[in-house]
């Protein structure tokens, strides 16, 4: 019964540290990943369709 409840603990702890660490690194590699504050404003996908649609007509 000692052995099972060590077990138990020990996978629990694991379980913990293990998804932390997944956590922590999927978190920094998708900051890693995120484009510049520059690069978000710039061009035509960030402006909404009908913006776009608007902006067809007066030309």
């Amino acid at each position: 019964m000692h052995v099972i409840k060590v077990t138990l603990i020990l996978l629990g702890f694991w379980l913990v540290i293990s998804f932390h660490f997944a956590l922590i690194l999927g978190s920094f590699i998708a900051s890693s990943r995120v484009p510049p504050e520059s690069e978000l404003g710039r061009g035509p996908e960030r402006l909404p369709k009908a913006k776009l649609y608007r902006l067809k007509i007066h030309k």
